[in-house]
């Protein structure tokens, strides 16, 4: 037990970092008081809708079903985010090589990693379990044993879907050695994620519109029967949702002993097969080539950017973890936004609904301040540019070394985020056409306005993350996925988003013309001036690090 809480401890230290170690303390603080702020919208969303729905499953005797379907989405969202963030944590961490060598037993180390995923899941669970407690007491009134039972819940619940993600983890790295190569492990496990995601998407989208009277059947007979719909994967669901409901006791130990039981097999299975399944995973593969004279092609100069802007290229395309959380992300969306349109029902009625209102006048416009808006969104939403000094890590001081200006370096690492972002605009463009029956010239307005926003945003992130990058971490994925920067970059860029759709919806349409060209023209200049701004800030920049 000793060796399993120092090493928690230290694994907890040096795992929750949202900076590289040299902020003060205010400054901590500050970025903890800005992340509450950024989630406080989400929280609000939550209470009210809970709030307004659990009225409506009170009166056919489904309240606990209500608070089953909250913990059916944290139990799926925490198995599928950690099919990432197991193998990173347990297999391709920087510390694998320095705890095998240590005099630790394989489920120490199994349990030490396992409370840090657990702790990296809390976030999500409080998020979506305070508000739904808050909105059961505003309806149902104060019950102690409701709070109470909310907050040991939300300390368990995470506990059952990461036993099986990471059982499921440790016998694939065991068996299959294919993909103890961690570049081929996360490059596939991240098509499989992205497969798993839209097959699910289709798979709801079927079931809700073949098997309606079914369900419409089962939330009709009362008793919490929605809860049955649950059992088939996550067990722990109901036990726990009539526990916090109903104040049951039993319930909640027989909730407990379900995880207990998960996190005993799961030790067991770790002991066997863990050490043999982690010894060389701290490896990437390569391929062999023989040294050979270089050739007049090789040999021939090119311009520093473009050569520059090559590397950057082929670095995100080599890392798996870079490839799928930048590149992939350009990609996603486009797709998930074609398979609405072609699978969900009412989609496909809202999307002709607003093919119908292209005759308006001014519905040009109101094309320039959406095109202006999502290319603000797809710019940031792929992190290239966010994380643009943040993935040198720590071979960051190669930069200061290298034969060319650090405003070339920087435009060069701005300019693939805004090849990425035009390319993610291209497609969703491709996307909407599939989607929306608008005539062609309404098309070429919208990639134009998205490209000029996607700029802008690129170089809006970009800045950003000069002045503070995140430079030590241990794996790939914690340069993008645990960056504040990153994360502080992209949520500007959603609420200036979210900010020009609000004002084209509420804005009469006598102002909408001047409006959206003034935005438009805004945005022009801001691109113009965000490119030389950058390159003026980078050698003050990176100079600081």
């Amino acid at each position: 037990m000793r060796k399993y809480l120092s090493l928690t401890k230290t694994l907890v230290k040096s795992g929750f970092s949202l900076e590289d170690g040299k902020a003060r303390k205010l400054y901590r603080i500050l970025l903890y008081v800005i992340l509450l702020v950024s989630f406080l919208p989400t929280l609000g969303g939550i209470y009210f809708l809970i709030d307004a729905a659990l009225p409506l499953y009170t009166q056919i005797d489904q309240t606990a079903s209500l608070m089953g379907s909250i913990l059916f989405l944290v139990c799926s969202t925490t198995f599928l985010l950690s099919l990432f963030i197991i193998p990173s944590v347990f297999y391709f961490s920087n510390d694998i090589d320095l705890l095998l060598a240590l005099p630790l037993k394989g489920e120490h180390i199994i349990a030490a990693k396992f409370t840090v995923c657990v702790i990296y899941e809390y976030l999500f669970a409080f998020a979506l379990l305070i508000p739904a407690t808050a909105a059961y007491i505003h309806v149902c009134g104060f019950s102690l044993s409701l709070c109470v039972f909310a907050l040991l819940t939300a300390l368990l619940i995470p506990i059952f879907p990461l036993t099986i993600s990471t059982a499921l983890t440790i016998m694939i790295m065991r068996f299959m050695p294919f993909f103890k190569n961690k570049d081929h492990f996360h490059f596939i496990s991240g098509i499989l994620l992205v497969a798993v995601g839209i097959s699910l998407s289709i798979a709801m989208n079927s079931m809700q519109t073949g098997e309606e009277g079914e369900l419409l059947n089962l939330l009709m007979s009362g008793n919490n029967s929605l809860l049955t719909l649950f059992m088939k994967l996550f067990p722990i669901i109901p036990y726990f949702s009539y526990a916090i409901v109903q104040g049951s006791i039993i319930d909640f130990m027989i909730g407990v002993g379900i995880c207990i039981i998960a996190l005993m097999i799961l030790l067991s299975i770790g002991k066997l097969w863990y050490f043999k399944g982690a010894i060389g995973n701290s490896e990437s593969g390569s391929k062999q080539k023989k040294l050979t004279e270089l050739s007049h092609r090789n040999m021939k100069q090119t311009n520093k950017v473009i050569a520059y802007l090559k590397k950057e290229w082929r670095l995100l395309l080599r890392t798996p973890a870079f490839a799928t959380n930048c590149i992939g992300s350009t990609v996603i969306f486009p797709i998930l936004l074609l398979f609405m349109t072609m699978f969900n029902q009412d989609q496909k009625v809202m999307f002709s609904m607003i093919s119908s209102i292209q005759s308006d006048s001014s519905f040009v416009y109101y094309v320039i301040m959406f095109g202006l808006g999502s290319g603000l969104f797809i710019g940031s939403v792929n992190m290239v540019s966010a994380t643009a000094v943040s993935r040198e890590g720590s071979n960051y001081i190669v930069m200061k070394y290298l034969p060319i200006s650090y405003r070339d370096q920087i435009h060069a690492k701005l300019l693939l985020g805004i090849i990425l972002g035009i390319i993610g605009n291209l497609l969703t463009v491709i996307a909407l056409m599939c989607a929306l029956s608008f005539d062609w010239y309404y098309y070429i307005i919208l990639f134009l306005c998205m490209c000029i926003s996607t700029i802008l945003s690129n170089e809006i992130c970009i800045i950003v993350d000069m002045y503070k990058p995140k430079l030590v971490w241990e794996q790939e994925a914690s340069a993008v996925k645990q960056n504040f920067s990153s994360f502080f970059a992209t949520m500007i860029m959603l609420g200036l988003c979210a900010c020009l759709i609000f004002i084209a919806i509420i804005i009469p349409n006598e102002y909408l013309i001047l409006t959206s060209l003034c935005f438009l023209v805004l945005c022009t200049i801001a691109s113009i001036l965000g490119y030389w701004l950058s390159g003026n800030l980078a050698q003050h920049a990176i100079n600081k690090l």
